[in-house]
């Protein structure tokens, strides 16, 4: 039976549906199902995974991993060698920025796992920009004034150096 175009009486009026045009952001169609799984394995909030490395500092995160927070309050840590016992004295000072980021009391102790943890990516240094003498400097600054865009502007003069420097090196 096909409906109508106009309700009767006692009819439901379809709601529209809205369809997205383009991509949509990945956090919002993971975001409750990343919760649960978290909550799943202990953690009450991502946030001390995601920010791991600022709670236990970049020497002491590339030997240690966040495993869980248990209910009644201990925090299971994941440390690789001689990095537990560097651990084990941080504790108090772990447990005060856990609980700054969850609530005061949200941790109560730390318990400590022995394995291997998989290390992040290294931040690799910025490169120096490059040298070149004043006058190839003055030409490269007269050749990109005629750009408005401040970006753009900026990478090509980079762009420039870097050719200029290269050249030197051949």
């Amino acid at each position: 039976m096909a409906k109508s175009s106009k309700p009767g009486k006692g009819e439901d009026v379809p709601a529209p549906r809205f369809h997205r045009r383009g991509p949509s952001k990945l956090a919002v169609q993971v975001g409750s199902t990343a919760r649960q799984l978290a909550a799943g394995r202990g953690f009450s909030l991502l946030s001390v995974a995601s920010r791991w490395r600022d709670i236990a500092g970049a020497a002491l995160a590339n030997h240690t991993q966040p495993l869980s927070i248990s209910p009644s309050g201990v925090l299971t840590l994941k440390a690789d060698g001689g990095a537990a016992l560097l651990a084990q004295h941080q504790s108090r000072e772990i447990l005060a920025r856990v609980n700054a980021v969850l609530g005061d009391g949200a941790v109560t102790s730390v318990k400590l796992v022995q394995g291997v943890v998989a290390r992040g990516r290294a931040e690799t240094p910025k490169p120096a920009p490059p040298r070149i003498a004043p006058d190839e400097e003055a030409r490269v600054q007269a050749a990109v004034e005629a750009v408005s865009d401040p970006d753009l502007r900026e990478k090509l003069t980079g762009l420039m150096r870097r050719s200029l420097e290269a050249s030197k090196k051949r």
